[in-house]
């Protein structure tokens, strides 16, 4: 699950120290550029002509060496990575601080790779309360990728709103079947700082909602009275959106009172939507109980009975795919002395995790877990470790993985996150301090968006 704009106030008050006792590098950076970037305040991905009517242009793409690389049994990075980089700037001068939380999805029907995923948009990365908005993006053929200049949607604008302080981890499907307004259905997670106290100091109680979108460019939330919640008590004031309470995660768990539900992924398989999601359990003194990926059905996509043995398996920040006879699932599974090890210490991982299953839930529960990428401190454009969250597509010609990476190519100005301690002391692109005895490090790294692929057949 995220917290960005947590830490991104951690960054801040970091460098207001680093000024008030040793100086603050302030070096002009360039912006980023690579095969990914684009001009976004000229291009809106909404205006678009998406695909060339050009036969004689399609065949000769099709007779093109691809330019990711050839396709083998192991996953393999893409060779034009990376496929997009952080840190542009939107029209009214806000820059995306982030690429973060991915929903990938390859659209048959238009022919037309589409994406969203989570970013702060500010005019400086270390204004402390960044808004959070989910971004739309899409490419013709998932590796140039041209973003919306507006968010598809933002935080809530009333402090009584459930998401008004977060909305991330974006889920998108299309549902074909749906009326036309509810064609996309996208799941986030969403929280509210004032309105429930929590086991994490500085984290939101993060439950999930859903949006509703004709074309997948703008969304708006499940209105409160069809919410689930509508006539049910909540800590919150407002509940337009609200479709799922972590509380209501663990039904073979009596002791369970209260629960967090984030970092939602939902597919629709014959008919039934299935929903994985990070979820954490506590007593009603909010001491915890259970912790890992649960999971809850539906029949509607708003409606949903979580599985009785939930949670499923350790771990966090599923993303599903359906194969045609099982559920595979790859998700985040390090573990915190892994973490420890990284130079990032902003919600990194080094591992994607790979686990299936025949029916999703109960009666096989996801097994033989393996893993399957990892992070290279090779290269550049993840040098640092991956952001936590990464997106599978499947489709005839094999396993679309994307994933995020830390960056250390030419960063914006200020772009910072935290650094762990022991990784600095043995490197020199730390920039450390003196907080009080303690030793504070930071890295200057911008979030870059990657790709790897696979043949099927996992």
């Amino acid at each position: 699950m995220r917290h960005l704009a947590l830490r991104i106030s951690l960054v801040a008050y970091a460098l207001a120290s680093i000024a008030a006792g040793c100086g603050t590098p302030n070096e002009d950076k360039p912006k980023p550029t690579d095969a990914g970037d684009t001009d976004l305040a000229s291009v809106d991905a909404g205006t678009m002509d998406a695909t060339s009517s050009d036969a004689a242009s399609d065949a000769e793409a099709d007779a093109s060496p691809d330019p990711c690389g050839t396709v083998t049994a192991d996953f393999t990075r893409c060779a034009a990575n990376p496929l997009y980089t952080a840190g542009n700037a939107h029209i009214d001068g806000r820059l995306e601080l982030f690429v973060a939380d991915p929903s990938v999805m390859f659209d048959a029907e238009e022919n037309l790779w589409k994406a969203w995923w989570q970013s702060p948009l500010d005019v400086d990365y270390l204004n402390p309360d960044n808004r959070t908005a989910v971004l739309y993006a899409e490419s013709p053929d998932g590796l140039a990728w041209t973003v919306q200049d507006a968010p598809v949607m933002t935080t809530g604008d009333d402090p009584g709103d459930w998401d008004y302080d977060r909305m991330e981890t974006p889920s998108v499907v299309k549902v074909p079947s749906n009326p036309p307004d509810r064609r996309y259905v996208m799941y986030y997670s969403g929280g509210n700082f004032a309105a429930v106290q929590t086991p994490f100091d500085g984290y939101p109680w993060y439950q999930i909602g859903v949006a509703f979108s004709p074309d997948g460019r703008n969304f708006t939330r499940l209105p409160a009275a069809e919410s689930p919640y509508f006539e049910r008590d909540t800590p919150f004031q407002n509940i337009e959106g609200l479709v799922w309470y972590g509380g209501d995660a663990f039904p073979g768990m009596p002791a369970v009172k209260d629960g967090l539900a984030a970092d939602p992924e939902v597919i629709v398989v014959n008919g039934i939507w299935h929903m994985y999601f990070s979820s954490f359990g506590t007593d009603e003194n909010l001491s915890p109980l259970a912790f890992g990926i649960s999971h809850a059905t539906s029949t509607d996509g708003i409606h949903w009975t979580a599985a009785p043995n939930n949670p499923l398996m350790a771990g966090q920040q599923p993303s599903v795919v359906w194969d045609g006879s099982r559920f595979e699932m790859f998700y985040n599974a390090d573990s915190d002395a892994e973490r420890a090890l990284l130079p990032s210490a902003f919600n990194a991982i080094a591992n994607a995790t790979y686990a299936y299953s025949t029916d999703g839930s109960v009666g096989d529960t996801f097994a033989s877990p393996s893993r399957v990428l990892s992070w290279d401190p090779t290269l550049d454009y993840e040098r640092y470790s991956w952001l936590t969250g990464a997106d599978a597509v499947l489709r005839e010609d094999g396993y679309w993985l994307f994933y995020t990476g830390f960056s250390n190519v030419s960063p914006p100005e200020n772009f910072l996150i935290p650094a762990h301690d022991a990784w600095c002391q043995t490197a020199d692109t730390c920039i450390c301090y003196d907080d009080n005895g303690t030793q504070i490090c930071l890295l200057k790294s911008v979030v870059t968006f990657n790709l790897a692929r696979r043949e099927r057949g996992m």
